[in-house]
């Protein structure tokens, strides 16, 4: 619901030609010495939304605002009303480096992509932030079977289990015994397992274990401590007010060298279930035409975004304290 007038890329498109129009506009207005004001720009996106809440949502309500946002490059005029836009003095005061680690193919065999650092990482200093998502009830992941009701698809009413997970679940921290899920917003989820219980070869093996750790945020996000002494009803209800409070830190427990990919220990549990997975999971069988990869989805360029007309459904596996 929250994301029902989030903008997609055909409103983009359509948003460029409108913002086209309202400028020429404003130009004759200007030109014929008329004053151009707020109102004018209201007065457009009250007709955009008409159409269009997605495209609307892209354009601001003042002049002023408009004006800086046709100050970015012709590539960025949209996008720059999506986002905050804070001041350099702000970010020096307020910012954390996100660009200590750089995706490259992991060094463990099958681990897909990992982190690695693009500098040397003193023992104790900070590789990541990863301000988190906090998901109040992990069964919202679930998966159900669908049925077409009407040219849609529906959950199953008579089919209570579920058959699956959320490919969300992959990248979240939680505990058996909480219904909490905490999933980073940040490229602290590409940092791979490592543990020193097993060989999992690569810059892992060698009972090396992990070079890094996870612990919740120092000064860096003063909300951590306040969230940390509230009930999950209490968390509930600033979920509910789209606040977010928790966040975590990828930290160095050892002095890490440039080029050097950087792991932590997702726990036990994780371990366990992942061995079991390798030990038990075969090929699936059955009638698979209709299956795509996310490899040929990419290659195909299709839009994951269109949630109206497409239900794309995932596996996933939890990572455990």
């Amino acid at each position: 619901e929250k994301l029902k007038h989030a903008p997609r890329k055909t409103d983009f498109e359509q948003g460029k030609k409108i913002l086209d129009e309202i400028t020429a506009f404003l130009e004759r207005k200007k030109d014929a010495g008329e004053k151009v004001d707020d109102a004018d720009l209201s007065t457009f996106k009250n007709i955009v939304s008409i159409y269009s809440e997605r495209t609307a949502s892209l354009f601001p309500t003042t002049y002023s605002s408009f004006m800086e946002m046709l100050t970015a490059k012709p590539t960025d005029q949209l996008p720059w009303s999506t986002v905050s836009h804070p001041s350099i003095e702000w970010i020096t005061q307020n910012g954390i480096c996100l660009d200590n680690i750089a995706m490259e193919r992991s060094t463990i065999t099958q681990a897909g992509n990992g982190a690695f650092a693009r500098r040397f990482i003193g023992e104790g200093q900070v590789v990541t932030p990863a301000p988190l998502l906090q998901i109040m009830n992990r069964d919202t992941l679930k998966m159900y079977k669908l049925v077409e009701v009407e040219d849609k698809l529906v959950c199953d009413e008579n089919d209570t289990e579920p058959i699956g997970d959320q490919l969300l679940l992959n990248y979240c921290f939680g505990h058996v015994e909480s219904s909490l899920l905490l999933c980073p917003s940040s490229n602290a989820i590409i940092i791979n397992h490592c543990s020193d219980r097993q060989d999992w070869g690569g810059q892992c093996g060698g009972g090396k274990g992990p070079n890094a750790m996870y612990r919740w945020a120092t000064d860096w996000d003063t909300n951590t401590e306040e969230w940390l002494s509230l009930s999950l009803e209490e968390m509930q209800e600033k979920n509910d007010n789209r606040q977010r409070g928790l966040s975590f830190e990828i930290v160095a427990t050892r002095d890490i060298q440039p080029g050097e990919e950087i792991f932590i220990d997702y726990g036990h549990d994780w371990e366990d279930a992942w061995n079991y997975h390798v030990e038990n999971w075969k090929p699936p069988t059955g009638d698979f035409e209709s299956y795509s990869s996310i490899t040929r989805l990419n290659n195909e360029k299709k839009d994951l975004l269109d949630l109206e007309t497409q239900v794309y459904l995932f596996g996933g596996r939890r990572r455990r304290r």
